[in-house]
């Protein structure tokens, strides 16, 4: 892959993913070369834009307050999501977990108490 014609589609803003379709390689493949080339894209990752005070959220697709957003390991702008989506996430997760806990018991014939940091219930044949 040449740098010029790289480079000239960097410049145009594509991304290495719009890039590697236009080559029909992987988009690994463009990003080997770039650095190689030492070529920077002006993309920012997906889930990372930030704005000013407002930040991109990855599930939900919009753009919302940093304030919407939770603090990971006291970095600023770290989680990805929403707290919306974070709560949905977790949600989503327990009950998973849940169903996983009540079809055990269904198969094994006993009684499992279900608990997660507090007592929810008993899971029952």
């Amino acid at each position: 892959m040449e740098k010029k014609e790289l480079k000239s589609y960097i410049d145009q803003g594509f991304s290495f993913v719009k890039i590697s379709k236009i080559f029909n390689v992987h988009n690994s493949t463009i990003k080997y070369w770039a650095k190689k080339y030492n070529l920077k894209s002006s993309h920012e990752k997906f889930g990372y834009r930030i704005y000013g005070n407002t930040k991109f959220c990855s599930r939900c697709q919009t753009e919302q307050p940093i304030v919407n957003f939770y603090k990971r390991r006291n970095k600023e702008n770290s989680y990805p999501y929403c707290k919306k989506c974070s709560r949905d996430i977790t949600n989503e997760k327990y009950n998973i977990f849940k169903k996983h806990l009540v079809n055990y018991s269904i198969v094994t014939g006993k009684q499992n108490t279900i608990v997660t940091g507090k007592q929810i219930g008993r899971a029952h044949v």
